[in-house]
């Protein structure tokens, strides 16, 4: 934009001009941007399609509460449905501090994967992808804005212990995509911005990782878009409650 003998640059991608699907990556380039499709999806950048193999937990486009969300999902009632913590549709959840576990989806073998957006809108803020069970404890990969990546066994009483971690600078206010994928007994877990792999961290518990997904934040947090993958089916919409029927 400008008057022709003075130009300046327009971010397509922070004024929300661009086109790029819900599920990609828009970066800014002099004069344009490029999308590209993250993680568990492929395409154009323009057009991305879940990858075989991959489906949507959850994209929080109903109300809340909701009787949909809270089963199979074991889920206090907090957090808030926001257009502005959106993502991949009209709204995400913000501020979700207690953690929420998909009941009806167990994960943890050879080759599954999880990956979710995630803004932290300040500092002091952190966002996890969690699995395990209520009972017996489980791992946080989480995602630290003042410190970095880091892999976390939790317990049910929910203290921690750090099983691996990278420091890297988190930007706050930009939307992130956090990865994991599980390999025998271990896990990798890759932190993206704007197409580009921001850290990365591994981590070996030595122990058995099979669970349910789940999330967790803080109070300025905003998540969207969680998408499971694994080689074996997953598609049991009907317990998993992700099917379209009517109530």
């Amino acid at each position: 934009s400008g008057d022709g003998v003075q130009c300046s640059d327009v971010d397509e991608c922070t004024e929300g001009t661009d086109n790029c699907s819900n599920n990609a990556f828009c970066e800014n380039t002099e004069g344009s941007f490029v999308c590209e499709c993250a993680p568990h999806f492929s395409g154009d950048g323009i057009e991305c399609v879940a990858d075989e193999g991959c489906i949507s937990l959850e994209n929080f486009e109903t109300t809340w509460p909701n009787t949909d969300w809270q089963s199979p999902w074991a889920m206090p009632l907090d957090g808030e449905l926001l257009a502005t913590a959106a993502h991949t549709g009209e709204q995400g959840i913000f501020g979700l501090q207690e953690r929420a576990l998909n009941g009806a989806l167990a994960l943890g073998q050879d080759g599954d994967s999880l990956g979710v957006w995630l803004r932290l809108d300040n500092v002091g803020d952190h966002a996890s992808l969690s699995f395990g069970s209520s009972e017996d404890g489980g791992f946080d990969v989480r995602v630290d804005g003042s410190g970095g990546l880091s892999v976390l066994s939790w317990h049910r009483d929910d203290s921690h212990s750090i099983l691996n971690e990278t420091i890297a600078a988190i930007p706050t206010g930009e939307w992130l995509y956090l990865s994991i994928r599980f390999r025998d007994a271990g896990i990798d877990a890759t932190l993206s911005v704007a197409g580009n792999v921001l850290t990365e961290v591994s981590a070996d518990p030595g122990t058995t990782l099979t669970g349910s997904p789940g999330l967790i934040g803080t109070s300025g947090t905003a998540i969207d878009g969680l998408v499971a993958c694994s080689p074996q089916p997953l598609q049991d919409e009907c317990a998993m409650g992700i099917d379209e029927c009517d109530s």
